[in-house]
């Protein structure tokens, strides 16, 4: 995507109440040069969280929404690659263990997650809210919450209904765990975080 910089940007980051200091090192990092703001929920549950903050950057006018997590880690590199391969949906992989986080059929994608994806706002503002409120089952929609991830369910077939193509760059985004937590009251109470 030429003059990528001249783009507007929301970072929508829904929190459970802890942010890891290298999601947030590396937003700053991966954005830096370019305009952009950070949005932040707290006390908020799925799929609100992450509404709340899609609507605010749409408010603001945003060209693009870059959906990650709080214990997620990108980089320059992965965010100049999202720029390069976004016309409206791009994304990186963001592995649990053995799983990349997104489906493939017949080399195609067809559901990814919200771990590191860059949005056109033409797309978001068309794809709309997302929802956990319902569960696919054998292309039918039924009216069952889907208790984890139906917000990614969501998003994925609305886009594939609207003709949208989630496109995948070559690379890989960190995912990160809390551990243990430090001990509280002492020098060295740092917490134990490692890679999922």
């Amino acid at each position: 995507m030429s003059n990528s910089k001249n783009y507007k940007i929301g970072i929508v980051c829904p929190t459970r109440g802890l942010v890891f200091t290298e999601t947030i090192i590396g937003l700053l990092d991966g954005f830096a040069g370019r305009d952009y703001k950070i949005y932040l929920s707290h006390n908020l549950p799925t799929p609100e969280s992450f509404n709340s903050l899609i609507s605010e950057a749409l408010n603001d006018d945003c060209d693009y929404i870059f959906i990650t997590n709080d214990d997620v880690v990108v980089t320059k590199g992965i965010v100049d690659k999202l720029f390069d391969k976004c016309s409206d949906i791009a994304f990186c992989p963001c592995y649990i263990g053995d799983f990349p986080g997104y489906y493939e059929e017949d080399g195609k994608v067809t559901l990814i997650g919200t771990s590191a994806v860059l949005i056109s706002a033409k797309a978001m503002r068309e794809i709309g809210d997302l929802r956990t409120d319902k569960t696919l089952s054998k292309g039918e929609w039924l009216d069952i919450p889907k208790k984890f991830g139906g917000e990614e369910v969501w998003f994925s077939e609305r886009a594939k209904e609207l003709g949208y193509e989630m496109v995948k760059i070559d690379d890989r985004a960190r995912h990160l765990q809390l551990v243990e937590m430090g001990e509280h009251y002492s020098n060295h109470g740092t917490h134990k975080i490692c890679e999922k």
